[in-house]
Protein backbone atom coordinates (compact mmCIF):
# COMPACT_ATOMS: atom_id res chain seq x y z
CA UNK A 1 0.00 0.00 0.00
CA UNK A 2 2.96 2.32 0.03
CA UNK A 3 2.97 5.16 -2.16
CA UNK A 4 6.41 5.74 -2.78
CA UNK A 5 8.32 6.15 -6.11
CA UNK A 6 10.80 4.31 -5.58
CA UNK A 7 11.70 0.55 -3.93
CA UNK A 8 15.56 -0.35 -2.73
CA UNK A 9 15.68 -4.22 -2.49
CA UNK A 10 18.46 -5.84 -0.22
CA UNK A 11 19.60 -9.33 0.11
CA UNK A 12 20.14 -9.79 4.13
CA UNK A 13 24.10 -11.04 4.20
CA UNK A 14 25.36 -7.09 3.49
CA UNK A 15 27.61 -5.41 6.25
CA UNK A 16 28.27 -1.65 5.40
CA UNK A 17 27.50 1.82 6.15
CA UNK A 18 26.17 3.66 3.52
CA UNK A 19 23.87 6.29 2.12
CA UNK A 20 20.96 4.43 -0.25
CA UNK A 21 19.79 8.15 -1.13
CA UNK A 22 23.32 8.27 -3.18
CA UNK A 23 22.21 4.88 -5.06
CA UNK A 24 18.34 6.45 -5.76
CA UNK A 25 19.97 10.01 -6.98
CA UNK A 26 22.59 7.90 -9.33
CA UNK A 27 19.28 5.70 -10.76
CA UNK A 28 17.15 8.43 -11.55
CA UNK A 29 19.96 10.33 -13.15
CA UNK A 30 20.80 7.73 -15.24
CA UNK A 31 17.20 7.07 -16.24
CA UNK A 32 17.84 2.99 -15.40
CA UNK A 33 14.76 0.15 -15.02
CA UNK A 34 17.05 -1.26 -12.27
CA UNK A 35 20.17 0.30 -10.94
CA UNK A 36 22.32 -2.51 -8.71
CA UNK A 37 25.50 -1.56 -6.77
CA UNK A 38 28.74 -3.86 -7.24
CA UNK A 39 32.02 -3.41 -5.72
CA UNK A 40 35.41 -5.17 -6.77
CA UNK A 41 35.95 -8.19 -4.36
CA UNK A 42 35.62 -10.51 -6.57
CA UNK A 43 34.74 -14.52 -5.44
CA UNK A 44 36.50 -13.13 -1.48
CA UNK A 45 32.84 -14.02 0.02
CA UNK A 46 32.54 -17.74 -1.55
CA UNK A 47 29.13 -18.73 -3.03
CA UNK A 48 26.26 -17.17 -4.10
CA UNK A 49 28.54 -14.99 -6.34
CA UNK A 50 27.41 -12.65 -9.31
CA UNK A 51 29.77 -11.66 -11.69
CA UNK A 52 28.60 -8.68 -13.74
CA UNK A 53 30.09 -7.30 -16.87
CA UNK A 54 29.05 -3.90 -17.75
CA UNK A 55 29.65 -1.51 -20.88
CA UNK A 56 29.36 2.08 -20.76
CA UNK A 57 28.01 1.24 -17.07
CA UNK A 58 25.00 -0.87 -18.49
CA UNK A 59 24.84 -4.76 -17.54
CA UNK A 60 25.43 -6.69 -20.42
CA UNK A 61 26.49 -9.97 -18.73
CA UNK A 62 25.85 -11.97 -15.49
CA UNK A 63 27.66 -15.00 -14.13
CA UNK A 64 26.90 -16.82 -11.26
CA UNK A 65 29.77 -19.23 -9.51
CA UNK A 66 31.93 -18.75 -12.37
CA UNK A 67 34.28 -20.66 -12.22
CA UNK A 68 36.50 -18.35 -14.20
CA UNK A 69 34.97 -15.00 -13.98
CA UNK A 70 35.70 -12.30 -16.69
CA UNK A 71 36.06 -9.45 -14.13
CA UNK A 72 36.16 -9.13 -9.97
CA UNK A 73 32.93 -6.66 -10.60
CA UNK A 74 30.37 -8.75 -8.73
CA UNK A 75 27.22 -7.71 -7.08
CA UNK A 76 26.25 -6.26 -3.56
CA UNK A 77 22.86 -7.89 -3.71
CA UNK A 78 20.64 -4.13 -3.12
CA UNK A 79 19.08 -2.22 -6.21
CA UNK A 80 16.98 0.27 -6.70
CA UNK A 81 13.12 0.47 -9.10
CA UNK A 82 10.41 2.49 -9.48
CA UNK A 83 7.17 0.84 -6.95
CA UNK A 84 5.51 0.13 -10.32
CA UNK A 85 7.97 -1.35 -12.52
CA UNK A 86 7.92 -3.82 -9.03
CA UNK A 87 4.74 -4.35 -9.09
CA UNK A 88 4.85 -4.94 -13.19
CA UNK A 89 7.53 -7.48 -12.36
CA UNK A 90 5.63 -9.60 -10.00
CA UNK A 91 2.53 -9.68 -12.20
CA UNK A 92 3.79 -11.15 -14.65
CA UNK A 93 5.94 -13.55 -12.18
CA UNK A 94 3.04 -14.38 -10.65
CA UNK A 95 1.08 -15.03 -14.38
CA UNK A 96 4.09 -17.32 -15.64
CA UNK A 97 3.82 -19.54 -12.21
CA UNK A 98 7.35 -18.20 -11.00
CA UNK A 99 7.79 -19.04 -7.28
CA UNK A 100 11.35 -17.44 -6.83
CA UNK A 101 11.94 -13.35 -6.64
CA UNK A 102 15.32 -11.99 -5.14
CA UNK A 103 18.21 -9.75 -6.31
CA UNK A 104 19.14 -12.99 -9.03
CA UNK A 105 16.49 -12.89 -10.25
CA UNK A 106 16.42 -9.19 -11.15
CA UNK A 107 19.53 -9.20 -12.48
CA UNK A 108 18.82 -11.81 -15.20
CA UNK A 109 16.18 -9.44 -16.96
CA UNK A 110 19.30 -7.59 -18.16
CA UNK A 111 18.06 -8.76 -21.86
CA UNK A 112 15.04 -7.13 -21.33
CA UNK A 113 15.54 -4.12 -19.08
CA UNK A 114 18.45 -1.46 -18.93
CA UNK A 115 20.28 -2.17 -15.71
CA UNK A 116 22.88 -0.12 -14.60
CA UNK A 117 25.70 -0.42 -11.62
CA UNK A 118 26.57 1.54 -9.11
CA UNK A 119 29.93 1.16 -7.69
CA UNK A 120 31.04 1.14 -3.91
CA UNK A 121 34.19 2.59 -2.79
CA UNK A 122 33.67 1.75 0.74
CA UNK A 123 34.47 -1.38 3.21
CA UNK A 124 31.71 -3.67 2.22
CA UNK A 125 31.60 -6.81 4.29
CA UNK A 126 29.13 -9.96 3.82
CA UNK A 127 28.37 -12.95 5.31
CA UNK A 128 27.41 -16.01 3.36
CA UNK A 129 28.90 -19.14 5.60
CA UNK A 130 30.88 -19.59 8.82
CA UNK A 131 34.35 -18.97 6.89
CA UNK A 132 32.86 -15.90 6.32
CA UNK A 133 31.44 -14.32 8.95
CA UNK A 134 34.96 -15.36 10.27
CA UNK A 135 36.79 -12.98 8.24
CA UNK A 136 34.77 -10.63 8.40
CA UNK A 137 34.73 -10.00 11.95
CA UNK A 138 38.51 -10.43 11.40
CA UNK A 139 38.14 -7.22 9.50
CA UNK A 140 36.98 -4.92 12.34
CA UNK A 141 40.75 -5.17 13.53
CA UNK A 142 41.47 -2.92 10.79
CA UNK A 143 40.80 0.61 11.81
CA UNK A 144 39.79 1.81 8.64
CA UNK A 145 37.23 -0.84 7.98
CA UNK A 146 36.07 -0.40 12.08
CA UNK A 147 35.56 3.65 11.10
CA UNK A 148 33.99 3.63 7.91
CA UNK A 149 31.40 1.11 9.52
CA UNK A 150 30.61 2.77 12.82
CA UNK A 151 32.55 6.32 13.07
CA UNK A 152 30.58 7.80 9.80
CA UNK A 153 28.60 10.33 9.34
CA UNK A 154 25.86 8.06 9.08
CA UNK A 155 24.96 6.72 12.95
CA UNK A 156 24.17 3.47 13.95
CA UNK A 157 22.03 3.18 16.87
CA UNK A 158 21.65 0.02 19.03
CA UNK A 159 20.28 -1.52 22.63
CA UNK A 160 22.54 0.07 24.95
CA UNK A 161 23.80 -2.51 27.77
CA UNK A 162 26.92 -0.52 29.50
CA UNK A 163 28.72 -2.58 31.96
CA UNK A 164 31.79 -1.35 34.47
CA UNK A 165 34.96 -1.18 31.93
CA UNK A 166 37.25 -4.24 31.20
CA UNK A 167 39.87 -5.47 33.96
CA UNK A 168 42.76 -5.78 32.69
CA UNK A 169 44.74 -8.20 35.43
CA UNK A 170 47.95 -8.96 36.62
CA UNK A 171 50.04 -10.86 33.61
CA UNK A 172 47.48 -9.49 30.43
CA UNK A 173 48.77 -9.18 27.25
CA UNK A 174 46.62 -7.13 24.76
CA UNK A 175 47.08 -7.00 20.93
CA UNK A 176 44.97 -5.16 18.40
CA UNK A 177 41.89 -6.67 19.58
CA UNK A 178 38.58 -5.67 20.30
CA UNK A 179 37.75 -5.95 24.48
CA UNK A 180 34.21 -4.80 25.47
CA UNK A 181 33.08 -3.82 28.59
CA UNK A 182 32.84 -6.40 31.68
CA UNK A 183 35.78 -8.66 30.61
CA UNK A 184 38.21 -9.58 33.28
CA UNK A 185 41.57 -10.10 31.35
CA UNK A 186 43.96 -11.98 33.06
CA UNK A 187 45.97 -13.99 29.94
CA UNK A 188 47.27 -13.12 26.27
CA UNK A 189 44.33 -12.26 23.80
CA UNK A 190 45.65 -11.24 20.09
CA UNK A 191 43.93 -9.97 17.20
CA UNK A 192 40.75 -11.16 18.40
CA UNK A 193 37.60 -9.68 19.37
CA UNK A 194 35.87 -10.27 22.98
CA UNK A 195 32.39 -9.74 23.82
CA UNK A 196 31.13 -8.23 27.09
CA UNK A 197 31.09 -10.16 30.29
CA UNK A 198 34.19 -12.06 29.37
CA UNK A 199 36.50 -14.19 31.82
CA UNK A 200 39.52 -15.22 30.33
CA UNK A 201 41.76 -16.82 33.23
CA UNK A 202 45.70 -16.53 34.00
CA UNK A 203 48.03 -17.80 31.39
CA UNK A 204 45.34 -18.16 28.60
CA UNK A 205 46.27 -17.80 25.13
CA UNK A 206 44.00 -16.46 23.04
CA UNK A 207 44.51 -15.38 19.03
CA UNK A 208 42.77 -14.91 16.13
CA UNK A 209 39.56 -16.06 17.91
CA UNK A 210 36.19 -14.80 18.24
CA UNK A 211 34.29 -15.18 21.87
CA UNK A 212 31.03 -13.83 22.90
CA UNK A 213 29.69 -12.47 25.85
CA UNK A 214 29.80 -14.28 29.12
CA UNK A 215 32.04 -16.77 28.13
CA UNK A 216 34.46 -18.31 30.75
CA UNK A 217 37.87 -19.38 29.61
CA UNK A 218 39.44 -20.86 32.30
CA UNK A 219 43.44 -20.95 33.45
CA UNK A 220 45.62 -21.97 31.17
CA UNK A 221 43.57 -22.69 27.67
CA UNK A 222 44.63 -22.01 24.39
CA UNK A 223 42.64 -21.13 21.74
CA UNK A 224 43.72 -19.87 18.29
CA UNK A 225 40.88 -19.56 15.25
CA UNK A 226 38.07 -20.39 17.20
CA UNK A 227 34.62 -19.09 17.52
CA UNK A 228 32.51 -19.31 20.96
CA UNK A 229 29.57 -18.57 21.25
CA UNK A 230 28.09 -16.77 24.53
CA UNK A 231 27.73 -18.33 28.09
CA UNK A 232 30.10 -21.08 27.25
CA UNK A 233 33.00 -22.89 29.51
CA UNK A 234 36.12 -23.01 28.19
CA UNK A 235 38.03 -25.92 30.95
CA UNK A 236 41.74 -25.14 32.65
CA UNK A 237 44.22 -26.41 30.08
CA UNK A 238 41.99 -27.29 26.98
CA UNK A 239 43.32 -26.48 23.76
CA UNK A 240 41.43 -25.65 20.44
CA UNK A 241 43.16 -25.06 17.30
CA UNK A 242 41.60 -24.46 14.27
CA UNK A 243 42.08 -22.44 10.95
CA UNK A 244 41.39 -18.89 9.05
CA UNK A 245 39.10 -21.01 6.64
CA UNK A 246 37.93 -23.46 9.16
CA UNK A 247 37.21 -21.97 12.34
CA UNK A 248 36.44 -24.10 15.64
CA UNK A 249 33.31 -23.19 16.46
CA UNK A 250 31.65 -24.10 20.41
CA UNK A 251 27.85 -24.00 20.69
CA UNK A 252 26.22 -21.71 23.06
CA UNK A 253 25.92 -22.54 26.93
CA UNK A 254 28.47 -25.43 26.25
CA UNK A 255 31.12 -26.90 28.23
CA UNK A 256 34.47 -28.06 26.80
Amino acid sequence: HSVQQYVVISESNLIANMDLGELISAHVDNEADITIMYDEDGQEYGSPVYSLTFEDNVLTDLLIDADSPVSTTTSLGVCVMTRNLLLDILSDSIARGETIFNVEFLLGKYKELRIEGFKVNKPVLRINSIATYFSSSMKLLDVNVWKSLFKSESKVYTKVKNEAPARYLSGNSVVNSLISDGCDIAGSVHNSIIFRGVNIGNHCKIENCIIMQDAQIMDGAELNNVIIDKDTVIRAGVRLQGTREHPVVIGKGVIV
